[in-house]
This record gives C-alpha cells, sequence and structure tokens, in this order.
C-alpha cells in the first residue's frame, strides 16, 4: 500500500513540474527528497521485521541449556521385580538383565564407534598424503580399534547368555515352566533387544568393510611391521619387540576385519547347562523350533508396518530379525535350512531393497545372505543385487508422489501441534490428542528420513547421478525433516511440562485393563487357598507376572520399567484377555517406547 501510494505522489509531482505555469523550485526537491527518505525508512523497517519472521531460525545446538525428557531411575531391575513366584521373578529379572545389557551395549556403540570408524580418512582435498601419513594415521587410531575389539568380545559374550537362557528356558525338563505355563508364548521383545545387539555388528562390520581408506591404511601399517621384523635394526628395535606388536596387529585384525565381529557371535562355545549338566545349544530342538516360530511372527509384524504410515525404526528391527535367522541358522548348521523364513524374507525384502545402517555402510538383504549362509536358490550374487538395483530404481520413480504426500501430513500435523500444543487449552481433555500427535510427529520424521536417506544412498550404491526429477521433493524432503524438528523444539517447553502427564495418561490406560484381571487372579487364589484346594501353577505365574506389570506401570517410564512390562507381557498367556483388550495393550506400550 505504502508503494502504491509513494507511486501516486510521485506521478503527481511530475505532473505538476511539467505544468505550464509551474517551475521547479528548491522547495519541491526539498519535499521530494523527504518524502523518499520517509518512505525508504518504513519499507526498511518492514523489510527487516519480515526478516525477522520468515528467516531466523532458532538453532537448537547454540542453546546455553536444553531440556531432558527422557525418564532416568538409578536401580538394578532385580529391585524392580517383586511378585509372590519365585520361579516368576527370577525369569523376568535374569531376561531383564540381558535384555538391558544389549540396550546398553547398542548405545556404547552409536555413540562411541559409530562415528569415528565412518569418518577415518574423510579429508578436505585430493591431495597426496605425504610418505608415512597413512601409517600414523591408523597407529593413532588403534586405541579406538582395541576398544572395538574389547566391545565385540563383550558383545559375543552377551549373546551366548542369551541363547544360553532361552535354552533353559525352552525345555521340557522336570520342573520346568515351559509346558505349564510358558508354551506358546512369543519373546518378541526379548528377541527385538537381540536383535538389535546383531544389527549394530552387522553395522560395525560394514563400516569396516565399507571404509577403503581404513583398509588400505591397514595394509601398509602391516606392511611396515612385517619389513620391521625382517630388519629390526633398520627400524631401530628389538626383534622381539616387533613380534609381540605384529602378532598384536594380526590378532586385532581378526577380531574386527573382514565381518570378525557378527561371524564371532557363532564360532564361539555355545554352552546350554540342563539337569544332566552341560551340552550344546544346538542340541535344544525345542528351543530352536520356538525362536524359528518367534521369527516368523515378528516377520509377519513387520510386513504390515513396513512401508505404511505406522513405520517407526522397524527397518531396523528387520536388520536384526534378518541376523537373528542368520545366528540360529549357523547354530543349527548341519541341518536343513529353514527355507519358509528364508523365504518370508526375501519376501519382505523386496519392500526394502537397501536399508542404510549408518555412514557409507547398507544393508542389501540378499547380498548379505548369500555372504552368511549357503543359498537354497538357484540365483547367483550378482542376478540379486541387479534385481534390488531394478526395484530401487522402480521405487525411486515414486519418490514425488511420497514426498508431495508427506508435504501434506506435516502441514495438517504442525497445525494441529499449534492449536493443541497452545499455553491456554486445557489439560484434562486433551492428553489423548497430545499423545497421538507427538506420536505421530516422530512416525513422520521416521517415513521423511527414510525417503531422504534411500534415495541418497541408493544412488551411491547404484552409483547412478540423481535425476533432476528427483532433487525438488529430495530436498523438499530434508526441508520438512527441519520443519518437524523446529516444530518440536519451539514446543519443547509445553512438551517437557505435559509430557509426564501423557506418559502417566497412557499408562493408566494400561492399567484399566490390566488391574481388574490383576485383582480377579487374587481373589481365584486366595479363595483356592482359604478352601484347601491347589493353586493352578498357571494361575500363579499369570497372576505373578501381571503384578510386575502393574507394579512397574505405576512408576516413571524408564527404559529398565519398559523392559519388564514388554517381557512379563509377551511371557503372559492372552487366553483369558478379550482380543481387543490385547491389542488395546500392545499399542499403548509401543507409544510409551516411541
Amino acid at each position: 500500500v505504502k508503494i502504491c501510494l509513494f507511486r501516486l505522489d510521485c506521478k503527481k509531482m511530475i505532473e505538476h513540474e511539467h505544468h505550464p505555469y509551474s517551475a521547479p523550485t528548491e522547495e519541491h526537491l526539498e519535499k521530494f527528497r523527504s518524502f523518499i527518505g520517509t518512505q525508504n525508512a518504513e519499507l526498511r523497517t518492514l523489510e527487516s521485521a519480515l526478516d525477522d519472521s520468515s528467516t531466523d531460525v532458532w538453532d537448537p545446538f547454540q542453546d546455553v541449556i536444553g531440556i531432558e525428557l527422557g525418564a532416568h531411575e538409578d536401580c538394578h531391575i532385580a529391585t524392580l521385580v517383586e511378585t509372590d513366584s519365585k520361579d516368576v521373578s527370577k525369569l523376568l529379572i535374569v531376561l531383564s538383565t540381558v535384555a538391558e545389557e544389549c540396550a546398553r551395549l547398542v548405545n556404547i556403540a552409536e555413540k562411541n564407534f559409530f562415528g569415528p570408524l565412518s569418518c577415518y580418512g574423510e579429508r578436505f582435498d585430493n591431495a597426496p598424503l605425504p610418505e608415512g601419513a597413512e601409517v600414523e594415521q591408523v597407529t593413532s587410531f588403534i586405541p579406538l580399534l582395541e576398544d572395538l575389539s574389547h566391545f565385540a568380545a563383550r558383545c559375543h559374550s552377551v549373546v551366548a547368555n542369551a541363547l544360553s537362557q532361552l535354552a533353559g528356558l525352552y525345555t521340557d525338563e522336570k520342573g520346568s515352566m515351559y509346558k505349564s505355563c510358558f508354551k506358546g508364548t512369543r519373546l518378541h521383545s526379548f528377541l527385538t533387544q537381540l536383535g538389535d545387539l546383531l544389527r549394530v555388528l552387522i553395522t560395525l562390520d560394514g563400516l569396516v568393510g565399507s571404509n577403503e581408506e581404513l583398509q588400505y591404511h591397514w595394509s601398509e601399517y602391516k606392511r611396515v611391521l612385517q619389513s620391521a621384523a625382517l630388519e629390526p635394526e633398520v627400524f631401530g628395535m628389538r626383534p622381539k619387540r616387533i613380534a609381540k606388536v605384529l602378532m598384536a596387529v594380526m590378532r586385532l585384525e581378526a577380531d574386527i576385519f573382514n565381518g570378525a565381529m557378527l561371524r564371532g557371535c557363532w564360532m564361539q562355545d555355545l554352552p546350554w547347562y540342563h539337569e544332566k549338566g552341560e551340552g550344546e545349544v544346538r542340541a535344544n530342538k525345542m528351543m530352536l523350533e520356538e525362536v524359528t516360530n518367534t521369527i516368523r511372527s515378528l516377520l509377519v509384524y513387520l510386513s504390515a508396518h513396513i512401508g505404511d504410515a505406522t513405520e517407526s525404526n522397524h527397518r531396523k528391527w528387520f536388520v536384526g530379525v534378518v541376523g537373528l535367522f542368520v545366528l540360529f541358522a549357523q547354530v543349527n548348521r548341519g541341518r536343513e535350512l529353514d527355507s519358509k523364513t528364508y523365504k518370508a524374507i526375501i519376501g519382505l525384502s523386496s519392500k526394502v531393497p537397501l536399508i542404510v545402517l549408518f555412514g557409507r555402510s547398507f544393508f542389501v538383504v540378499s547380498d548379505f545372505l548369500q555372504d552368511s549362509l549357503p543359498m537354497p536358490a538357484t540365483r547367483t550374487k550378482e542376478k540379486e543385487l541387479d534385481k534390488a538395483r531394478a526395484l530401487f530404481l522402480r521405487q525411486e520413480e515414486a519418490l514425488l508422489q511420497q514426498v508431495q504426500r508427506l508435504q501434506l501430513e506435516v502441514s495438517a500435523w504442525m497445525v494441529r501441534m499449534e492449536s493443541s500444543f497452545a499455553s491456554k487449552v486445557g489439560l484434562t481433555e486433551v492428553l489423548s490428542t497430545r499423545a497421538n500427535l507427538l506420536v505421530q510427529g516422530v512416525l513422520l520424521a521416521c517415513q521423511l528420513g527414510n525417503v531422504g536417506k534411500l534415495s541418497l544412498s541408493g544412488h551411491l550404491w547404484t552409483r547412478t547421478a540423481i535425476r533432476q526429477s528427483s532433487l525438488k521433493p529430495l530436498l523438499q524432503s530434508f526441508l520438512l525433516l527441519k520443519a518437524l524438528q523446529q516444530t518440536y523444539h519451539r514446543k519443547s517447553f509445553l512438551i517437557a511440562s505435559h509430557l509426564v502427564h501423557i506418559q502417566r495418561f497412557l499408562q493408566l490406560r494400561v492399567l484399566h485393563i490390566l488391574d481388574p484381571i490383576c485383582k480377579d487372579l487374587e481373589t481365584q487364589i486366595a479363595t483356592a487357598r482359604k478352601g484347601g484346594w491347589k493353586v493352578e501353577e498357571q494361575k500363579l505365574h499369570m497372576a505373578a507376572l501381571v503384578t510386575a506389570m502393574c507394579d512397574n506401570l505405576r512408576g516413571p517410564n524408564t527404559r529398565q520399567r519398559r523392559t519388564v512390562v514388554n517381557l512379563a507381557w509377551d511371557l503372559l498367556s492372552k487366553k483369558q484377555i478379550r482380543e481387543g483388550d490385547a491389542d488395546e495393550v500392545g499399542l499403548q506400550l509401543r507409544k510409551l517406547e516411541i
């Protein structure tokens, strides 16, 4: 409006200047200069105001302080499990402790090893390195490789312990609770945690194997050591010292290079302790059968969620499930491979031809299975890779439609976040809506991340250029991710103040279903004991599991409590629970996890 007025005034003044009876004077020029100066000042004010509101972004990484939204609890899992059944308490404590150790190792790997292994050898120019620089770089990197070797050894011992615990649970020995109480139960959460640890080992193997600079520098370092062993006087070292260093380097190479970190899980002794003494895990056919059935049910679950709007970290789960399949196939080596599970994995891989693990480490199902197992299929590795590349290129053609759909969903979500997470909105009536919004934002971020990472990494993997038609939607996907991040950050104060209430609301929805079941079981047990009747062992164990769930759901939403609750829910027989209630409990537990 001000610009239009400016043009009208200018036009009038020009007309006035060209009037035959008027002449330009100093007074007119001064008025004209003052008018232009005033308009410039006002336009500059408008421009600066617009810049402040539309382009300035609050960078969360420059904040002096931050808000920690995760709940923490300094206590051992043994203090979280207190039931009337000693057997159930011991079982929950052991399985929860192993699952918690798997989660702890996953966090250590992602924090300490993924970044350095991915960035090793990165340079800002292509100039050749000075002589001896390769050896210096890998020498300074050896302490981290040594820590990685110790980490892999710890992972191997945890995997062996987990398999031993499974073999002790799934047995028909005298005094075992399997046939009487836990037959048919599926330990989804326990095997998912174990699979997540295997995913970390697969990622570490991929990062080491895909880093060409590390491979080259390591070979140069070994060559120098071998030369020093032949001529120790040239390097000023004693022969025994060089021999010890060379032996340590070869041991380190055997521990972490060429896929050794995952392979070490089944190349070790896997004992099974039973009433007759000690045996091998592979001798427990019942355990192998139950684990195979659990892997199949996990594949059915993943098939329903991968590529769907409810997908979150299911692709990571898929990598872990494939790792579990390979682990138990190697444990059971010498026997026939489970073709049904293998075909289910290959069928699901058609939805995800490529999974980005971290950095330059990619996971291709057919490639991984070819390297890890003797394949029952007649196709060669090259044909399988060509098929995966063709599938990726077909999916790339639908990139524009995917990003447009996600843009509409993200825009609607941001509007709802602005309205539902306002400071003047009441709390009690919107807890469910806010919980759904927080979960939906995470799911949208996962979908956008999968689209962007799959497109970029797929072009690197197939060594094809990014199409010009794909560039705009690819950039749009990352812009939408940034918009999601900034929305969460701007609402961080309200989210932090309401998150405890939202988590408590979700926990109460689960307790609303479990509390009546717990009271009913306690009443039945008390009545039977009062009448002098024998109480069924299954009812005792079921009451103990429900009690453990209710006790932990009444506390904060920590990872340890979620681990106990999920394991108890997996072990709990669903026969006396309505199907709708069971689905509702599973849904709310998943929301608490997200």
